[in-house]
């Protein structure tokens, strides 16, 4: 469970191109989220994210090795992917399908409107002309 998917999907260093990526789950970026910005013990986020505390462990563990090797080694990172569902009622996914808990189900990422193909050819899409 995440509160809801984040509003961007990759970091990358000024200036430097081709050392490469780490992905990081959308799962991975909220348990980072709860425990290291919100400072939330790892218990009460395993409950927030409705999973074991040893579950929550190996997400956040797995989460920090991704990042510190970003940061260290220079590389990009994506925020995509990963088993979860989206907790923040009435936000509808990026794709448009529904709206609740519910129907937010399923394997996700990050996916702006600016890379779906109906708003590539739109005038004013994109970064600039949209909301990203």
């Amino acid at each position: 469970m995440v509160w809801r998917e984040p509003g961007f999907c990759r970091f990358r260093p000024i200036g430097i191109q081709g050392h490469g990526a780490v992905m990081l789950t959308v799962d991975e970026f909220e348990a980072i989220r709860l425990n290291d910005l919100e400072g939330r013990g790892q218990k009460e986020c395993a409950e927030k994210m409705d999973v074991s505390q040893p579950t929550f462990s190996r997400i956040i563990e797995s989460a920090r090795k991704k990042v510190a090797d970003a940061i260290v080694n220079g590389k990009e990172i994506r925020i995509e992917g990963g088993e979860y569902m989206v907790g923040e009622k009435g936000m509808p996914k990026r794709d448009g399908s529904g709206r609740g808990m519910r129907a937010n189900r399923g394997r996700g990422g990050c996916n702006p409107p600016e890379n779906s193909g109906a708003r590539k050819n739109r005038p004013g899409a994109g970064r600039r002309g949209g909301r990203w």
